[in-house]
C-alpha cells in the first residue's frame, strides 16, 4: 500500500492564506499538472477547504477520510481553521514559526 501524500495549509486568520487559497485555486492546472490536486470539497470560489474542516468539528473522521482519499497524486488541503486542531493538550495555542 503505497502512502498518500499531503500538503496542510493552516495559515492563520489575517496572514494573507485567502489570498494564497485564491491562487492555488487559480492554478490548479498547473498543479494538477505536478501532482497537487485540492482535496474534495474545496469551495470552488475561494479555494478553501471548510466544509472538510466541518467534518472534523462534527467528528466525522470517515467523511474526512474520504475526501482524502481517492485522489491519484498529492493531497492539498487548506483552511485557516485548522489550527484549532493542532494546539497543545493543555489548550495553549502552538507558537507560529518565524
Amino acid at each position: 500500500m503505497s502512502k498518500q501524500k499531503l500538503i496542510l495549509h493552516i495559515g492563520l486568520h489575517k496572514t494573507g492564506s485567502t489570498f494564497l487559497q485564491k491562487s492555488l485555486l487559480h492554478n490548479a492546472g498547473t498543479l494538477n499538472t505536478a501532482g497537487v490536486f485540492h482535496a474534495k470539497l474545496v469551495d470552488q470560489d475561494t479555494g478553501h477547504h471548510h466544509a472538510l474542516l466541518q467534518l472534523l468539528r462534527n467528528k466525522d473522521f470517515d467523511g474526512f477520510v474520504d475526501a482524502l482519499t481517492g485522489i491519484d497524486g498529492t493531497v492539498l488541503v487548506t483552511s485557516e481553521g485548522l489550527v484549532r486542531w493542532f494546539e497543545r493538550a493543555d489548550d495553549t495555542e502552538v507558537e507560529p514559526l518565524s
